[in-house]
């Protein structure tokens, strides 16, 4: 899986009680923000478009608000509930996108081939709308399959390039948020 977690339990220790509703609506500002963020660098990292299944499982999640997936991505790409309210998660757990983000060396372990034979066809299907079982289409999708069982893949991150980003977006939000939330407040003492 390939996902990233912040969370605002500096924020806690920091902060009144009062403010702390503010950060639900800044982890879901960020996981939002921190979406739209992956699935850009997602897209532009993976020029092929075949990237559906990953690009379409990127969201968010926070113990109260979680974002939703569409198009190729399945139920159990969704990314795992935060076990802290003060939690936002954000990324994908497609199995492969891990391996998008850090690249992979070749391939020696049977454990889980013909899984991932299938996945690699399912994904030449996606990315060339041919099917790799055909004999017009099976040299071109031999010579794909032994150049990543050889070789590896290459490392396409679209997950750590942008945490910085989120980071700053975050503490921007929090700023606004508990700014905002003390002018409301004002006069309820």
């Amino acid at each position: 899986m390939a996902k990233w977690k912040t969370d605002g339990r500096i924020s806690r220790n920091l902060m009144p009680e009062k403010f702390l509703p503010s950060v639900e609506g800044v982890l879901v500002s960020t996981g939002e923000y921190g979406v739209r963020e992956m699935r850009a660098r997602e897209k532009e990292q993976v020029s092929s478009g075949a990237s559906g299944r990953l690009h379409d499982s990127i969201m968010f999640v926070t113990q109260a608000h979680k974002s939703g997936i569409g198009g190729q991505a399945e139920p159990s790409d969704e990314v795992d509930k935060p076990s802290t309210k003060d939690t936002v998660a954000i990324g994908s757990q497609v199995p492969w996108a891990y391996y998008v983000e850090v690249g992979s060396t070749k391939h020696m372990n049977k454990e889980g081939h013909d899984a991932f034979v299938q996945s690699l066809k399912d994904w030449y299907v996606r990315a060339f709308g041919k099917n790799p079982d055909d004999s017009e289409n099976f040299a071109s999708f031999n010579a794909l399959y032994k150049k990543i069982m050889d070789e590896g893949t290459k490392e396409m991150p679209f997950v750590f390039p942008c945490i910085d980003d989120i980071t700053e977006y975050a503490k921007k939000m929090l700023a606004n948020a508990v700014s905002m939330n003390n002018y409301a407040t004002r006069g309820k003492r």
